[in-house]
């Protein structure tokens, strides 16, 4: 007659007796062996064996699901975007970014907020499809593209969505071109819908307002960079990263720290007054920098970041707003276009205007055509013109 061989988990028989074997990964969590017997002495007979076993590997499962929510989530390792022949939408994202952060990998490398800007773009396009992220990059086609683009648009808005495929556009190229890891880019040349343009110029009495409310406040150092936005029409992180290169009396020469670039201003007056106030009000610092804007409030440069300044600029202009409502949303950004307008407004030539703000004929060009179109004042001036041309050549 065969012999009939029962396993009970966590038990093993020995002449005949129960006992409990807990194995490695048990043990780890803190049992030990025992002889399997009832408070009196009674070995357990095999009912008893079985209904212990069962009980026990019920409250071994809880113990171990409670053991593991106490242990820290382990994060899988990233994948390698590099692996011949295939790359994931997600990888080739995480490849590029990874790529553009690299110290010195590229030439023309973004800022810190433009990186991170890429970054927080990637984790929500993620987030948005987690299909879209494990399928291969290479299987995306131009309709696919476009298919992915207008749920993005539905889904996240028009402005967003223009922003998520202006981060996806550029990885994709830098796949195709620098890692030759597909063989096309859909993203090119996509139908992709512009949000209208931010159209607000500051007039000169809400920048005068502006201005003396820094001031007020006991930030001077933001009235200066207002005042050079005003008459350089550079960009913010541009002016905060500003050196004064010459001071020929009439003209004063500024360098763009970053790029090298010079930007050439006239010396109008208040600019210069408030120069000069900056430079005695810094003397208090032990530490004098080359920047023509810092942080008088800690006596160092605002940095290309620039998330202290534009934090203190939006104080200073929601304090400016109780008393002059009109100012309700006023960005830095805006003192850009303010002062192109108003270059414009002044009869500046395009050519005068690219020599004052250091962009090109085409930068400038696009922005006469949003903001001059809104301004009536050119639209008298043309008009008085245009009569007087026609009064001189014997009218219509």
């Amino acid at each position: 007659m065969a012999k009939v061989t029962i396993k009970i988990p966590h038990v093993v028989w020995r002449d005949g007796r129960p006992r409990f074997v807990p194995g490695r990964t048990v043990r780890a969590l803190g049992y030990k062996g025992e002889d399997l017997k009832h408070p009196d002495g009674r070995w357990y007979d095999l009912n008893d064996t079985i209904a212990w076993s069962n009980s026990f590997s019920k409250d071994l499962d809880l113990r171990r699901q409670q053991e593991k929510l106490k242990q820290p989530r382990k994060r899988k390792p990233a994948k390698s975007y590099a692996r011949p022949g295939y790359i994931t939408f997600g990888e080739l994202l995480v490849g590029w970014h990874r790529d553009r952060t690299a110290e010195g990998k590229l030439t023309g490398k973004p800022t810190r907020r433009t990186l991170k800007w890429y970054g927080d773009n990637i984790e929500a396009i993620r987030q948005f499809d987690e299909e879209l992220w494990t399928l291969s990059a290479a299987a995306i086609s131009k309709a696919m593209a476009y298919g992915i683009y207008k749920k993005l648009k539905e889904e996240k808005g028009v402005s967003y969505s223009k922003a998520l495929v202006s981060t996806i556009r550029p990885a994709f190229a830098w796949a195709l071109l620098e890692k030759e890891i597909i063989v096309r880019n859909p993203w090119e040349k996509l139908r992709v819908t512009t949000p209208p343009p931010r159209l607000r110029v500051g007039t000169i009495e809400e920048m005068k307002h502006l201005i003396a409310t820094a001031d007020r406040m006991g930030r001077p150092d933001i009235g200066d960079a207002i005042m050079l936005g005003l008459c350089t029409a550079q960009r913010q992180n541009d002016r905060l990263l500003f050196q004064l290169q010459e001071d020929h009396g009439s003209n004063l020469l500024f360098k763009q720290s970053k790029t090298g670039a010079i930007v050439e201003v006239p010396a109008i007056p208040s600019l210069l007054a408030r120069m000069k106030a900056a430079k005695e009000r810094r003397k208090r610092f032990a530490k004098q920098h080359a920047f023509l804007l810092i942080n008088e409030d800690k006596g160092a440069p605002w940095g290309e970041d620039g998330d202290k300044y534009r934090k203190t600029f939006r104080s200073i202009c929601n304090e400016a707003t109780k008393r002059m409502p009109s100012l309700e949303g006023f960005r830095d950004q805006d003192l850009r276009d303010t002062a192109v307008t108003w270059l414009a407004s002044a009869g500046c030539t395009l050519p005068q205007i690219a020599a004052v703000t250091g962009h090109s004929i085409e930068n400038i060009h696009k922005i006469l055509k949003h903001y001059l179109a809104r301004t009536p004042d050119q639209a008298n001036e043309a008009t008085k013109k245009l009569m007087t041309y026609l009064e001189a050549n014997g009218g219509l």
